[in-house]
């Protein structure tokens, strides 16, 4: 039963502007939100209407839910949160999982931890939606350093798994640990996964790349690998720097692309509402 104040407090809600890029835009508590109002607000972000049909809501209510649900960092809004991400997350929205929703656990902070874990250990949920836990524990981490063993600890635990695991998965968890916690600890572990040949180096390289950016190696020893799986030598010969410089300014391309699709997004949407209040 929905709470007599949620159609309120929702009509304020869509009239707010976008919500990318700054999540603190609107304190939802002193706009009248509550606990009480958590299943209505996860039924909010679960409604199939605001991912797949833009023309048939106004403003941003679902994203909006979400923040909600944040801020009001009980175990019940965090369960709501990660439901979202369980069935949203391989879609589209993608982007809004991966750039926004770490903001929101980092605000949470480590009482997210175990509901995180939880979500990071799920084999039945695909790969973009455990990988959101590894998105979602760093902020935390960072905002809680006393935090960053625990954090450290769940993902070695996840890759020690490393045979069950999908090599992306492991490709995913071993970037973290290098890259971002600097996790030196967590060596033994990484180099079983790679001697199994069960992590995918898309993501950080091979085993040589690990202990170089570790520091347990100054520098390669061999020639770095073709990830990818290509023989540029034999398919482009000399061509294969100019290869590079291509590749490097395609993928700055499509950074500006992506950039500029999620304005155009914004503006569609923006425009749509105009049009539907004249």
């Amino acid at each position: 039963m929905t709470h007599p104040a949620y159609p309120a407090i929702l009509e304020q809600i869509v009239k707010f502007e976008d919500p990318y890029d700054d999540i603190t835009k609107h304190d939802l508590l002193a706009l009248g939100v509550t606990t009480e109002m958590i299943p209505d607000l996860i039924g909010t972000i679960l409604d199939d209407k605001y991912y797949e049909d833009y023309d048939s809501y106004e403003g941003f209510p679902h994203l909006y839910a979400y923040i909600a649900l944040g801020q009001l960092k009980t175990p019940a809004a965090i369960d709501g949160l990660i439901l979202g991400v369980k069935k949203w997350a391989h879609t589209d929205w993608f982007e809004w999982f991966c750039e926004e929703m770490p903001d929101i656990f980092g605000a949470i902070g480590p009482v997210a931890i175990p509901q995180l874990i939880e979500l990071l250990q799920d084999k039945s949920l695909t790969f973009d939606a455990r990988s959101c836990a590894l998105h979602y524990l760093l902020p935390i981490s960072v905002a809680h350093p006393e935090e960053r063993d625990r954090c450290v600890a769940a993902l070695v635990s996840e890759l020690e798994k490393f045979d069950d695991n999908d090599p992306e998965l492991n490709g995913y968890i071993v970037m973290y640990l290098v890259a971002d916690y600097k996790a030196i600890e967590a060596v033994p572990i990484i180099e079983a996964a790679y001697a199994a040949e069960r992590v995918d180096p898309a993501f950080i390289g091979d085993w040589e790349d690990v202990q170089v950016q570790f520091g347990l190696i100054p520098a390669r020893t061999t020639p770095r690998p073709n990830y990818l799986g290509i023989d540029r030598d034999r398919m482009f010969g000399k061509q294969a720097s100019l290869l590079d410089n291509y590749a490097n300014a395609a993928a700055k391309r499509s950074e500006n692309a992506t950039a500029k699709k999620k304005a155009k997004r914004k503006q569609e949407k923006k425009a749509r509402q105009k049009n539907r209040r004249k």
